[in-house]
């Protein structure tokens, strides 16, 4: 209790969620916020490491869905929270699979991600990777929970047990999505989120779009665009839905009429970015917009031909 935890705050997840979930459990969140569309910096962290002497951890969510930013200087900020005795926690939801992510390498502590993201197996399956040192910790406090005890699993998993039924299922679904990950390459998946990114927001910025992650922020898992002035959110997210079969997402929270978020992740192909953009620009033109019929597509395939 009262453990002081420092989050990088870039959207939903990382600042109204994670300080809920620190609060829960007895813990004191400071935000450390940047402006909207970016990350806070190596510099920005290693400044409030040392302006806040008695902090415990750093929380940081690697890939922020609510707002599609990357924190870019993970690595760097990691290895320095370590070097000051920090516990890192990393939630890698919408990145383990998808960007550049070395657990032990980065000095991260506790890594948390999800199946149903780049991994694109069903969702329902979530997994952590823990330190020497988290391992530690779990033993010296007592448990505020039996079915999250770390303490419990660790115990069980000696044995190659676990404490509770698992879903079966799910687990042979993951073992066949690892197999697929497998055979086209954990670079070659990174890559592939990237190019198809770059694609999208081409795409998007041809349509009058405006990306809300700066560049060098951007995540590409996720991609965070304003529509065109005057264009409602919800007109292009219904439409994409009812006459085009395309689920994208309002934003979240304060950003929720302001933004439109399309995933960027799993079993995702070129396909599927172009016909997105294809129907977005049939949308744009039923609306009354001026758009230059297969812009968009161009723009795209030059990043798609690369």
């Amino acid at each position: 209790d009262g453990d002081k935890v420092l989050l990088l705050d870039t959207g939903f997840f990382s600042g109204i969620r994670a300080s809920r979930t620190i609060e829960a459990y007895g813990g004191i969140p400071i935000h450390l916020k940047s402006p909207i569309g970016s990350a806070p910096t190596y510099d920005d962290v290693k400044a409030a490491i040392d302006s806040y002497r008695d902090l415990k951890a750093v929380f940081i969510v690697y890939s922020e869905t609510s707002t599609g930013v990357l924190v870019k200087d993970l690595k760097d900020i990691c290895m320095e929270a370590h070097r000051k005795g920090l516990i890192t926690i990393v939630d890698a939801v919408s990145a383990a699979g998808g960007v550049e992510l070395m657990v032990d390498d980065w000095c991260i502590d506790l890594c948390a991600s999800a199946s149903q993201k780049c991994l694109a197996a069903p969702p329902g399956l979530s997994f952590v990777s823990v330190s020497e040192r988290i391992v530690e910790e779990a033993y010296r406090r007592k448990p505020r929970s039996l079915y999250l005890s770390l303490r419990e699993y660790l115990e069980y998993s000696s044995n190659r047990e676990v404490p509770f039924t698992p879903s079966i299922p799910l687990i042979y679904a993951l073992s066949e999505a690892l197999d697929m990950l497998i055979e086209e390459g954990l670079e070659n998946r990174i890559a592939r989120h990237r190019i198809l990114s770059e694609a999208f927001y081409n795409g998007l910025e041809a349509l009058g779009f405006k990306p809300l992650p700066r560049l060098g922020y951007r995540s590409p898992t996720l991609i965070a665009v304003e529509p065109p002035r005057g264009v409602s959110v919800d007109r292009i997210v219904s439409m994409l839905r009812d006459e085009y079969r395309v689920l994208v997402a309002h934003g979240m929270g304060e950003l929720r009429d302001k933004i439109i978020r399309i995933g960027c992740m799993g079993a995702i192909s070129s396909m599927e970015v172009l016909y997105t953009l294809q129907a977005i620009e049939h949308i744009l033109s039923k609306l009354g917009c001026n758009v230059e019929p297969g812009l968009s597509l161009t723009e795209a395939s030059r990043i798609l031909s690369g």
